[in-house]
């Protein structure tokens, strides 16, 4: 696990993540969408605690 500072292009980007074995996300962890139409896709089911810092992201999915 660790802390992950993602930032996205001028295009569409889409960041992957969740509390599942992979793709584990934390609070410490920062996405940043920048330009374009960008998603963040959760998936894992319970987001206490799990949600890292958002900004410019367009479209958070929860499926």
């Amino acid at each position: 696990m660790g802390i992950d500072n993602f930032t996205g292009t001028s295009g569409n980007d889409t960041f992957i993540g969740g509390n599942g074995a992979a793709n584990t996300t934390g609070p410490a962890d920062q996405l940043d969408g920048a330009g374009g139409n960008d998603v963040f896709k959760f998936y894992g089911g319970n987001i206490t605690g799990t949600m890292p810092t958002i900004k410019n992201i367009n479209a958070p999915f929860f499926p």
